[in-house]
């Protein structure tokens, strides 16, 4: 529910900080972070959008050394491109 006002039910509200609270979820993501996306579709109940922008808002925390590598995770975790995410990680590793 969203009120006029813009002040959404909290009960209902899940938002980025429902996923950071999550066990290990960050740990998880930096292992394999298409699958943990996988993950973040289910727990929103299939909304792909909503999934999309809190991967997109993590990988910009996790990122912020690196932003110019953020659109680029990003479009090889929602194509499920392993290659590409772990050549990604590999660059991050090895700076």
């Amino acid at each position: 529910f969203q009120a006029e006002d813009g002040i959404r039910d909290v009960e209902r509200s899940r938002g980025l900080g429902d996923v950071y609270k999550r066990q290990g979820f960050v740990e998880s993501f930096l292992s394999d972070p298409i699958s943990a996306y996988k993950k973040v579709v289910e727990y929103y109940g299939g909304d792909e959008e909503s999934s999309k922008f809190i991967i997109y808002v993590v990988l910009r925390e996790l990122l912020s050394s690196k932003p110019d590598l953020v659109d680029k995770a990003f479009k090889c975790i929602v194509s499920d491109n392993y290659r590409c995410i772990q050549g990604i990680w590999k660059t991050i590793a090895g700076d």
